[in-house]
């Protein structure tokens, strides 16, 4: 994407102040912040705005993808289950409804754990996969999770690509 105009607006110290915050919560800067809720903003208006590939700056191939994925945090033996939005195979992004409790966690610790269980019709039992949590966007209705994947064998980042991502 690129970023030829420069915008520049005031807002109130507090609401500055809150986005940090936020920001920091979700290890990413203000700007990437402020961008990722104007895009949501738009897509939550069903306005359509295009991402060209040849200027996606990601190592690994997005596919984006609906099914069900399951997880849980390593200090926890209660499952979730949530929606994949899109996967590839550094990791994932998945949206659950607001019920779902969040996990707690401080600035000082960062982000936690969690393991994703990967599940495909092909595959007998699902994969689980350990990850980081990048990155929780709470919107009115649903809550997204971007999700690294970390400790990703090649034999299971394989599958990823070859069951999820490359396929039809």
């Amino acid at each position: 994407m690129s970023y030829d105009p420069v915008y520049s607006f005031r807002m109130p110290t507090e609401i500055r102040q809150a986005l940090e915050k936020i920001a920091r919560k979700e290890r990413r800067s203000l700007a990437s912040l402020i961008l990722k809720t104007i895009t949501d903003y738009l897509e939550d208006r069903g306005v359509s705005w295009v991402r060209e590939p040849a200027q996606e700056r990601r190592r690994h191939t997005r596919k984006r993808l609906v099914a069900p994925v399951k997880w849980r945090l390593p200090a926890s033996e209660e499952i979730h289950v949530s929606v994949i939005k899109d996967i590839s195979s550094g990791g994932l992004f998945m949206e659950t409804n607001t019920s779902t409790r969040l996990p707690e966690w401080n600035k000082d610790q960062g982000l936690p754990d969690i393991l994703v269980y990967l599940q495909h019709p092909m595959m007998s039992e699902p994969m689980e996969i350990k990850g980081k949590i990048l990155r929780v966007n709470i919107h009115r209705d649903r809550i997204g999770v971007a999700v690294e994947f970390e400790d990703l064998s090649d034999t299971n980042r394989l599958l990823i690509d070859e069951l999820f991502v490359k396929a039809p």
